[in-house]
């Protein structure tokens, strides 16, 4: 199932932005709290991840992900990144290659 048609079907429910996490409940900037299978944040095409993850831990002194695809970083398993490499292959090729290990991660 695509992201698409998970919203379509009700399996895949977007929200509003994230304030916090506490345990297995993300807090929303409304306040109201949801327990998700998954949280995917897309930043679009600036890092911006300091003020998301920065402490975390799991960021370089550039703010680049320590961890990308499938790998994380140790403490913060769970947590992957996409789209913060520069391959000789290909961005869209290795987005498409680290969301299907990502996926394949998150399946168990």
């Amino acid at each position: 199932m695509g992201v698409i048609d998970g919203v379509r079907g009700g399996g895949v429910e977007p929200v509003g932005a994230v304030e916090s996490f506490e345990g297995g409940k993300v807090v929303l900037a409304d306040g109201s709290r949801v327990s998700p299978e998954a949280v995917i944040c897309a930043t679009g095409y600036r890092r911006g991840l300091s003020g998301i993850v920065g402490h975390l831990g799991v960021l370089d002194s550039r703010g680049r992900p320590l961890a990308h695809g499938a790998r994380t970083v140790p403490g913060a398993s769970g947590l992957y990144f996409t789209g913060f490499t520069n391959p000789i292959s290909g961005m869209l090729r290795e987005l498409s290659l680290d969301a299907h290990r990502i996926a394949r991660a998150l399946a168990g």
